[in-house]
């Protein structure tokens, strides 16, 4: 029965069809598909970070245009991104007390552009990073005007750079160009949530793919923990919802089968409307 589950599945959402493979190809596979995720995690990482340093900065920019309440709830959404924040915890506590660390600026794009450094001299950098390397040194040096300089240019150059515009924002907010400064910062935001859902989607896909390969091995244990975690990365896929009913239903926990096929139902997927109707006639004796 699960062979003809898996036929259904849609190469799209799969990224291609799973051949059949052999027990050394399965784990060789499944070291490739452990690598991406691990580097992806790192870079989900790195977007929360930057998300977090959006919010925060944005928030300040809030708070010297006396919206308390707007400050509040980027101070909280800065600590959703990095519970770690500790100038977002202290700031949403005091979110009426305007305060700005001195430096404190300085202290995040250290941590963004952590590399900057030991590159500050580099000549084989490509254009880009080369312009955003000198626009940082500017910065760096107090140096604001060479510094924006720079920023335009790149901005014509990579117009979806949120890492650009969040500079540009705390340039704006430190010489008190509040409302360029909430432009910017906006945007920084907006590109960060597009990035985040353009992560989530990728990472579900890949767990979901390594759950097929534990499957294939016969994990279900393995197989279930990565569906969950494709769940929780993006929900609204009936295809992981429909193979974790089913590992379910192979482990004997009917409840949660009928929990995943019941969503599944809900969001249109015929296969799991008619073995959902199995599986409560099955509970029922009908």
């Amino acid at each position: 029965m699960y062979k003809a589950i898996i036929k259904s599945f849609k190469n799209s959402i799969l990224g291609g069809p799973i051949p059949f493979l052999n027990n050394t190809k399965l784990n060789k596979r499944l070291e490739e598909i452990n690598q991406i995720i691990s580097k992806n995690d790192q870079q989900h990482h790195k977007i929360h970070f930057q998300s977090s340093a959006a919010f925060l900065f944005r928030g300040y920019v809030h708070q010297m245009l006396n919206d308390y309440k707007s400050a509040l709830l980027d101070f909280k959404n800065a600590i959703t991104q990095d519970p770690a924040n500790n100038d977002a915890i202290y700031a949403a506590n005091n979110h009426y007390k305007k305060h700005l660390s001195q430096n404190l600026e300085v202290k995040y794009l250290e941590k963004l552009f952590y590399s900057y450094k030991a590159n500050r001299n580099v000549t084989d950098q490509n254009l880009s990073n080369s312009a955003l390397y000198s626009a940082i040194n500017h910065f760096m040096d107090k140096n604001y005007k060479e510094s924006l300089m720079g920023l335009q240019s790149l901005f014509r150059m990579d117009s979806t750079n949120g890492e650009i515009y969040l500079l540009t924002g705390i340039i704006y907010l430190i010489e008190h160009k509040y409302d360029l400064a909430l432009k910017y910062l906006n945007h920084t935001v907006m590109l960060l949530q597009k990035k985040h859902h353009h992560y989530h989607i990728y990472s579900s896909l890949k767990y979901y793919r390594r759950a097929l390969l534990y499957y294939k091995i016969n994990n279900l244990d393995l197989a279930c923990n990565d569906l969950t975690k494709s769940l929780d990365l993006y929900n609204k896929n009936v295809d992981i919802l429909f193979l974790r009913a089913q590992i379910y239903l192979k482990k004997g926990n009917v409840l949660y089968a009928r929990l995943d096929l019941e969503k599944g139902a809900s969001l249109g997927d015929k296969r799991a409307q008619k073995l959902l109707i199995k599986t409560v006639n099955s509970l029922t004796g009908i």
